[in-house]
């Protein structure tokens, strides 16, 4: 069966990412395609590649990277779409190349049911992703599964249109704490890498909680954040530092003493999110939200820390940041659990099980 994912990764990090390699934009696709792979971003979807093994016929597009899209066109004879708003036509233009008999949409915002009515290949089975806030007027019609690690999530989608809705996770590539390197000297005490958002105001009074005791412990922190039209306390607006991404992120998250884990709004602590998987996988000790959905995940105490108040994450910190051994073993053992049942081979073939169950 052929097996197509379309992908969109943050404008952000594409800009800055060729910014940091030039000449990248004028080599060729595969080229531009292999160098985007290698850093990682968004790795624990990526999921393409791991379904060849099983027998499918796998293609992976990064529809809103321009000068990747636009070497694909150049090298495949379709025309050379100009600027972003000329991709939508191009991506269309990709289903209708490669045919396929599983359209999986990762973000189901942008190629939501509007998108789908312009395409004019029609696959078998069309899947879709989302685990964050749900934007008014999102169409779900044509969806035959909508995948979620989040129950309200997946029961909104059957409001909206979706045929079915199922549980699913992201996983972690095999050999990715490997890709990283070694450690680098001088890591900070406390890192938070994310958003910060309207839809994360638990997430900003965590932080800032965080920050202020680590001005009064003299605790080195360090938050990697976006912050768009947000106001944060000014404690956290001194700490905050530029985004990160790829693999900057995950050795970041890796070399830091403590790394915390704080779900958006809408999801709390249910769900559990994709930083959970890219933390342990990378080999951090993670701190994150208390929920009984973990259990089945990580055992807490022993792979994961876990906290339910401000006042107990604070005492986490401080027990871990004062007993080297324990967090080192901490994050080791998260390690091993996210490779041993949290790798991406194991959910491609839970993926595989969901398409021929609805195929059937």
């Amino acid at each position: 069966m052929r097996f197509l994912q379309i992908a969109t990764f943050y404008p952000q990090y594409l800009t800055g990412f060729y910014r940091a390699r030039p000449g990248l934009a004028s080599r060729s696709y595969m080229e531009q395609f292999s160098t985007l792979l290698a850093d990682g971003f968004n790795c624990a979807h990526m999921l393409a590649p791991d379904m060849t093994p099983l027998g499918y016929a796998s293609t992976l597009i990064i529809a809103n990277a321009l000068s990747l899209q636009q070497a694909w066109a150049r090298e495949h004879g379709f025309p050379i779409p100009a600027v972003e708003a000329d991709l939508p036509s191009l991506v269309r233009a990709q289903i209708r190349h490669y045919q396929p008999d599983i359209l999986y949409l990762l973000d189901s915002i942008t190629h939501d049911a509007r998108f789908l009515a312009t395409v004019d290949w029609q696959p078998s089975l069309i899947l879709g992703w989302r685990a964050a806030t749900i934007p008014v007027g999102t169409d779900w019609r044509g969806f035959d599964i909508l995948l979620s690690s989040d129950a309200g999530c997946r029961a909104t989608a059957l409001v909206l249109g979706a045929r079915r809705s199922a549980y699913f996770l992201p996983g972690i590539p095999v050999g990715h704490a490997a890709s990283l390197g070694p450690a680098a000297a001088g890591k900070p005490d406390i890192i938070f890498c994310g958003h910060l958002t309207r839809e994360h105001a638990g997430r900003v009074s965590m932080l800032d909680a965080v920050a202020k005791e680590a001005q009064r412990q003299g605790w080195c922190m360090r938050i990697h954040a976006a912050a768009p039209g947000v106001v944060l306390p000014p404690v956290l607006a001194d700490m905050l530092a530029p985004p990160l991404f790829g693999i900057d992120m995950y050795r970041a998250l890796r070399d830091a003493s403590v790394c915390l884990n704080n779900h958006i709004d809408v999801l709390g602590g249910r769900g559990q999110n994709m930083r959970v998987f890219e933390a342990t996988g990378s080999g951090a000790c993670l701190l994150t939200e208390e929920d009984p959905d973990l259990s089945a995940l990580f055992v807490a105490g022993r792979e994961v820390a876990t906290f339910q108040s401000d006042e107990e994450l604070l005492e986490q910190i401080t027990w871990y940041l004062d007993h080297s051994q324990a967090r080192d073993l901490l994050a080791r053992q998260g390690l091993e659990r996210c490779q041993r049942d949290h790798g991406r081979p194991g959910r491609a073939r839970w993926l595989d099980r969901l398409i021929r169950d609805a195929m059937r």
